[in-house]
């Protein structure tokens, strides 16, 4: 039979999966919301959202497939079966053009006209994106946490 104090500590632990699982998911929309919401042209942009546990690297692709979806896809599932849980997630992007991107920062007018930006913005997102994104991140947390309430 089990003591109280075990039974708590059944307790504390599936709350506290409960709530990695709710994190970890919302860190995959919120990398998907970011990636959908990048401005396009290559597709390298998209391609270099990353997520990271407790350690923000350096690294950049010139992938254009969008493959950091699912690398962050593993990483969470590897953290998961995992014992101990990251104190840190980060979403990053190292390219030296995303600062451009998000605050439009292009040369205005532009040295050769391309169409791709007004007013030194990218047409595609002349709000930004990171920022927008990043705004709506307890939103998505409580979406996810909502869909899986009776988990």
């Amino acid at each position: 039979m089990n003591s109280f104090a075990s039974q708590i500590e059944a307790m504390l632990n599936k709350a506290r999966n409960k709530a990695d699982n709710i994190v970890s998911e919302a860190v995959l929309d919120l990398q998907q919301q970011m990636v959908d919401a990048t401005p396009e042209d290559t597709g390298q942009a998209k391609s270099n959202w990353f997520v990271e546990a407790d350690q923000c690297s350096g690294k950049t692709t010139k992938d254009t497939s969008k493959g950091n979806l699912a690398e962050a896809r593993q990483l969470l599932s590897r953290l998961k079966s995992g014992k101990s849980r990251p104190a840190y997630y980060y979403l990053f992007s190292n390219l030296p053009y995303i600062r451009v991107l998000e605050y439009g920062l292009y040369p205005n007018p532009p040295k050769v006209p391309t169409g791709k930006t007004v007013n030194g913005y990218s047409t595609q997102a002349p709000q930004g994106f990171f920022r927008l994104t990043v705004a709506g991140w307890q939103q998505t947390v409580q979406r996810i946490a909502e869909a899986k309430k009776d988990e």
